[in-house]
């Protein structure tokens, strides 16, 4: 991998994921100010994932056959003018378009920016390449949540929104300087490409991983900035919260994809399955701040390194020309369990209490260490076998 183009990639995906993650624990407030339930609230926050599972095969084809400049540029420009537009909407049923457009910006930028580090990163180096390329995701969740916490504290709902696009605009000036490098394909197409991940155990398993995981997680974007004000936490508190749980996540995402390159996923995916579904069962018990921040940092440990362990394990037995085709199809599963988890989480929230949902919303992780325990086979095979 060039030297610069790395360091453009990664740059980029900072700003895109700091301006992204600057409205994560204002959204669900301005919603509900709009007077919407938890379980409308769920739904509208969950918006975005409907054009963002949509979109993502069709840009993964796109990415695969004429680069990743151009889509992770559009990306961020939509991201940044959505992110503008929220402050000035006061009907529910217009946020959730807004969040639809948004989840358009989304499914662009990530899939070609994760698309360029699969291909680029040699096979014996997967899983530490797309650990690094995670910490600089998590990195942008440390800053975000706290910088939008702060600003709306102090200036308000519109002063958040106005720096997220700022910055927004700034990662799509940064992939303008990415470069490019192409890959000759086999001519199956998308439909031949989804024909034949659908036929590989891998990458389907790790796709129903992801969705329980980020069901999971959806309980925490979705939720927890509404839930914690019941226990005296400001906005500053939840941003400190959702920084806590990002730098676990930088702290292990590294470790944890060099030990699966080593070792074969499964010692990482089941034991980080059984933590992240502990912390969202702690979460519904806990009371104060502090325990809730501490939670937060477990979360974090288990949802890093499950994640990368996940991915892993589906690009390592893919073939590398439709691995545009598998990160998309993963990064939809990232999404359809935020939208799955947001809705019917809401709906629990709504009809029952916060602390049923988190309940339940740990009982997905719990799913997922079972899956991982079953699905990835023995350590050593599926540390050393590679789909060239």
């Amino acid at each position: 991998m060039r030297r610069r183009e790395l360091i453009c990639v990664l740059a980029s995906t900072l700003a895109f994921f700091t301006s992204f993650f600057m409205i994560i624990p204002i959204v669900p407030k301005y919603i509900e100010r709009l007077g919407a339930s938890e379980f409308v609230i769920g739904l509208v926050v969950g918006a975005f994932g409907i054009t963002s599972i949509t979109s993502r095969p069709f840009i993964g084809e796109h990415v695969d056959r004429r680069g990743t400049r151009l889509v992770m540029f559009f990306g961020a420009v939509i991201s940044a003018f959505a992110s503008a537009t929220y402050p000035w909407i006061e009907n529910v049923v217009f946020i959730a378009l807004v969040r639809i457009v948004h989840g358009v910006g989304l499914g662009a930028f990530t899939t070609a920016a994760l698309t360029w580090i699969a291909k680029m990163a040699p096979d014996e180096k997967k899983g530490a390449a797309r650990g690094g390329y995670g910490t600089v995701v998590m990195v942008a969740m440390a800053i975000g949540p706290s910088l939008g916490g702060v600003v709306y504290d102090v200036f308000g709902f519109k002063a958040a929104f106005s720096l997220a696009f700022l910055i927004g605009l700034f990662s799509a000036l940064l992939a303008l300087h990415v470069g490019e490098r192409y890959v000759v394909l086999r001519s199956f197409g998308i439909k031949g490409a989804f024909k034949e991940l659908l036929a590989s155990k891998p990458v389907m398993f790790s796709a129903l991983g992801v969705v329980l995981l980020t069901s999971g997680y959806s309980s925490l974007t979705s939720f927890f900035p509404i839930f914690s004000e019941r226990y005296g936490l400001c906005g500053l508190d939840v941003g400190l919260f959702f920084t806590i749980y990002a730098l676990a996540n930088i702290a292990i995402r590294v470790p944890a994809g060099k030990t699966a390159d080593k070792f074969g996923e499964k010692v990482i995916a089941v034991p980080s399955s059984l933590l992240a579904a502990m912390s969202l069962l702690g979460i519904s018990i806990v009371r104060e701040k502090l325990s809730f921040h501490i939670l937060a940092a477990f979360f974090g440990l288990g949802f890093g390194a499950l994640y990368v362990s996940l991915l892993t394990f589906a690009l390592r037995f893919s073939p590398k020309d439709t691995r545009g085709i598998v990160t998309a199809t993963l990064t939809a599963s990232f999404d359809l369990g935020l939208v799955l988890g947001s809705a019917a989480l809401g709906a629990l929230a709504e009809l029952y209490s916060f602390e049923v949902m988190y309940a339940v919303a740990s009982a997905a992780l719990f799913s997922c260490a079972l899956l991982t325990l079953i699905s990835m086979g023995s350590p050593r095979t599926s540390a050393t076998q590679v789909h060239a």
